[in-house]
């Protein structure tokens, strides 16, 4: 009787577990949702953090530039 009554406990965790799990995923945004970044913008981050040199923002936006304006 007492393993029947845990057996039957269990099977209710694991759906109230699902549940919940199912909940959360539809709660937060998936990364497909996400909008991709600028790449302007992330060179600019990177110069900020001093990740890159100011000749290497540079350039870097130089040639984001020089392609945007082929694409147009």
């Amino acid at each position: 009787m007492f393993f029947r009554f845990f057996g039957l406990m269990a099977i209710a965790f694991v759906v109230w577990m699902v549940i919940i799990f199912w909940v959360w995923g539809k709660a937060t945004p998936s990364k497909r949702q996400i909008a991709p970044a600028d790449p302007l913008e992330i060179a600019r981050e990177r110069f900020a953090r001093g990740e890159i040199s100011m000749e290497e923002f540079d350039a870097i936006a130089e040639r984001l530039v020089r392609t945007d304006k082929s694409l147009n």
